[in-house]
């Protein structure tokens, strides 16, 4: 007779199945969450496969909560997408094979009906290995590449319309780029869409890490007049405009800013 796993009671007892969870007690709650999920952490270096197991019934239990309890503050969506991050590292770490994680992950992210997945993905490709992020790259982009030839859906399913997927396949090959220091990859994209102020001040700050300070500025000033274009934009132009005279401190130009 097989035994459970002292974890996976663990996990049961910290979930406390059919107890409601007013708003007032979630962040206790999930800091006891928090706690058993440390200890599944620790398994990653040395017992991977076991901390993969672990992290799925977590999730499961997670997604069996989520009706009985009041997430107002958001804290137990956010260890969910915890919980995903940390089964792709021990994923990972167990070297199990990148596209049939991307595979189920993705799968996930298209059956989502608590939000967990959601705006997860700077988290999720910081979770990756690099073989892993390649294999999550090659998904979405397939994905992204789809979107351009398909035909538009009724005005009535607006989450269906080509233009919607677009942009969000579009924003996550956003993300996997930068994670990846791809700044030929970024650019080809922006090309691909409308290059925005926020693509700008992305890749300003990306060739500024690198050392490349007039291409840093070249686009810095390229996304303050974009800026000018739209006045939805001024989180960016703040930041740009803070870039902007870094980056002209750093070429000895302070004046001018």
């Amino acid at each position: 007779m097989e035994q459970t796993d002292p974890i996976e009671r663990d996990i049961e007892a910290a979930l406390r199945p059919r107890a409601f969870i007013r708003d007032g007690e979630c962040f206790s709650f999930v800091n006891g969450l928090e706690t058993v999920a440390s200890r599944i952490e620790q398994l990653v270096r040395r017992d991977p496969v076991r901390a993969c197991e672990l992290y799925e019934t977590f999730l499961a239990g997670c997604t069996a909560k989520a009706d009985e309890l009041d997430d107002s503050s958001g804290n137990f969506g956010q260890f969910a997408g915890d919980i995903i991050c940390g089964w792709i590292k021990a994923r990972c770490a167990a070297d199990i094979d990148r596209d049939e994680t991307v595979v189920v992950l993705l799968a996930w992210m298209d059956d989502d009906p608590f939000a967990f997945l959601h705006e997860l993905e700077k988290q999720v490709v910081e979770a990756f290995d690099a073989s892993g992020l390649a294999a999550f790259e090659r998904r979405i982009r397939s994905r992204f590449e789809a979107t351009l030839t398909a035909t538009p859906a009724p005005a009535a399913l607006p989450g269906d319309r080509p233009e919607y997927w677009r942009h969000h396949w579009g924003a996550v090959l956003r993300t996997v780029y930068l994670a990846q220091d791809n700044r030929d990859a970024y650019i080809a994209l922006t090309d691909e869409t409308r290059l925005s102020p926020g693509d700008c001040l992305a890749l300003a700050k990306l060739d500024h890490s690198s050392g490349r300070i007039e291409d840093a500025l070249a686009w810095a000033e390229r996304g303050a007049v974009l800026c000018g274009e739209d006045s939805r934009t001024w989180s960016a132009r703040l930041d740009l405009e803070k870039l902007q005279c870094d980056l002209l401190a750093a070429l000895g130009r302070a004046a001018e800013s």
